[in-house]
């Protein structure tokens, strides 16, 4: 059983074996220098429009593959005989739709943090 501060004796012993990376001693000493270079562990301090910008364009990726997978398995089960006229219509409506649920996102990413 662990006696109060327990826990920041285990810490303290697993650091000092020099066999792992001291994590609570590196983030006492991190200063500004230290997270812009490891900017992966501190994405959010990076200057405004980069985390913004990098954060957006995977969830644009993502929606444009949820979008055309949803589309794609729509138009299977409704046109399995498709008539020529209704599936132009749906593939052009289709491939134009995911334009309107991306411009809040794209908005977000071109406005960076307010300060």
């Amino acid at each position: 059983m662990l006696k109060p501060g327990g826990v920041l004796v285990v810490i303290d012993a697993i650091a000092d074996r020099n066999d792992v990376a001291p994590t609570l001693a590196m983030y006492e000493r991190t200063d500004m220098a230290f997270a812009s270079a490891y900017w992966h562990w501190f994405l959010l301090i990076q200057p405004a429009p980069f985390p913004e910008r990098l954060i957006g364009a995977v969830l644009l990726l993502l929606l444009v593959a949820v979008w055309s997978l949803l589309a794609m398995a729509f138009a299977q089960f409704a046109f399995s005989h498709p008539n020529t006229i209704a599936a132009w219509i749906f593939y052009v409506v289709a491939g134009m739709g995911w334009i309107f649920p991306a411009m809040p996102l794209i908005k977000w990413m071109e406005g960076g943090r307010k300060t």
